[in-house]
């Protein structure tokens, strides 16, 4: 911002103008919206990978650079999204012109994503204005299969029984394209399946292979 003040020789600053001058940056990243993705558990991603697009504005030459930043809580070990297949990117846009970057996932990391909602930022620093640009990416790993129903089963009964009711059935589906084999095991925590099966609740059957989109 600035003021201009004028003079006609006999009164000194008589007249005055205010002069504004933005200064925009000269990169965009479209679209401005999150890139979505989905998989399931060891799977292909859907989609498979994102565009995005650089606009330059100037009508000078712009040098840019882009890296990833983890966005998860907790953060995940490895880096799991790619620019144009690498870690980072860099280049030029020529005046006034357009390139795209291609978003996609590294299928060696996130094929070992458990179940979970992770996020990452992708930033593009102008070289030239020292300024940052973001475009975030959402993914969310879920499970092949869908047990219901998913509330707590309940049985009771006096010390020695009967325990009512003498039986309860869930569902069991797939909800992938391809076959998966199941298994089922009664403990008493996650953390104590293996060292402490629970022996008096009986699951049948308790394993088989599920059909594509199938269910028990």
């Amino acid at each position: 911002f600035a003021l201009i003040l004028f003079s006609d020789g006999v009164e000194p600053l008589s007249n005055e103008r205010a002069v504004r001058w933005n200064v925009v940056e000269p990169i965009s990243v479209s679209p401005l919206t999150s890139s979505v993705f989905q998989m399931f558990v060891g799977r292909d991603p859907t989609p498979t990978s994102r565009e995005v697009q650089l606009t330059s504005a100037s009508d000078a030459a712009v040098s840019w650079s882009a890296a990833w930043s983890d966005e998860s809580t907790p953060p995940t070990s490895a880096a799991w999204m790619t620019i144009d297949g690498l870690a980072s990117a860099a280049g030029e846009l020529a005046s006034n012109a357009t390139d795209s970057l291609t978003l996609a996932m590294d299928a060696t990391v996130v094929s070992d994503l458990p179940v979970g909602e992770y996020a990452a930022r992708l930033r593009v620093h102008d070289d030239c204005t020292g300024s940052d640009l973001e475009h975030t990416v959402q993914l969310s790993v879920l499970s092949p299969f869908q047990v219901s129903p998913q509330i707590e089963q309940e049985f009771a009964g006096a010390v020695g029984g009967p325990f009512l009711p003498t039986s309860r059935s869930i569902g069991l589906s797939n909800r992938t394209a391809a076959p998966l084999p199941w298994s089922v095991t009664a403990c008493s925590s996650r953390e104590a399946c293996a060292a402490e099966p629970v022996d008096w609740i009986d699951v049948v059957p308790n394993a088989g292979t599920l059909a594509s989109l199938g269910s028990i």
